[in-house]
């Protein structure tokens, strides 16, 4: 399965979030998910970028589970090389139905990433600039779709978040 994801407005006025963190604990997510699965280890990660494998949360059979996927969605139809597919992991929360990179996902599966913060950047004086955002409670997390890729083993999602 494949994810992606968009931020909402932010103090940098960017469209998007490119970059996020995910530090949290099993118990964390057990306690909020309830989850029932075996535990896991799990290690922070401090810049997790698009393309990378991340923790995201789905319901399968009525229980909950936390499931590595890939961050930026591949949709089912996909037929080309994962390097000839357009960015893909952040989606606009008022397109995602109609457009069709993400409107069959969006229609059948979702998923929750869990994340602890995440970065926007502005330019200053012709050099970017990252600034961290975070939740005053960990984990937060982003709204996402998943899709099953075509043909292939691995899982990816795509964040939503509201629109600007």
């Amino acid at each position: 399965m494949h994810v992606s994801t968009r931020s909402s407005e932010s103090c940098c006025n960017t469209p998007m979030c490119g970059r996020f963190t995910q530090k949290y604990t099993w118990r964390e997510l057990v306690e909020l998910y309830r989850l029932t699965q075996t535990a896991r280890n799990l290690e922070p990660r401090y810049n997790v970028a698009p393309t990378t494998t991340i923790d995201a949360l789905r319901v399968r059979d009525g229980s909950r589970e936390l499931v590595p996927m890939r961050w930026g969605l591949v949709p089912s139809w996909w037929k080309k090389s994962l390097k000839e597919l357009p960015s893909t992991f952040n989606a606009r929360s008022d397109t995602v139905a109609e457009k069709p990179m993400f409107r069959s996902a969006f229609k059948r599966t979702r998923c929750i990433i869990p994340a602890s913060g995440y970065y926007e950047w502005r330019t200053v004086n012709g050099a970017k600039q990252p600034y961290y955002f975070s939740a005053p409670l960990t984990p937060a997390c982003f709204r996402s779709l998943a899709s099953g890729m075509n043909g292939r083993t691995s899982r990816a999602a795509s964040p939503c978040s509201p629109a600007r």
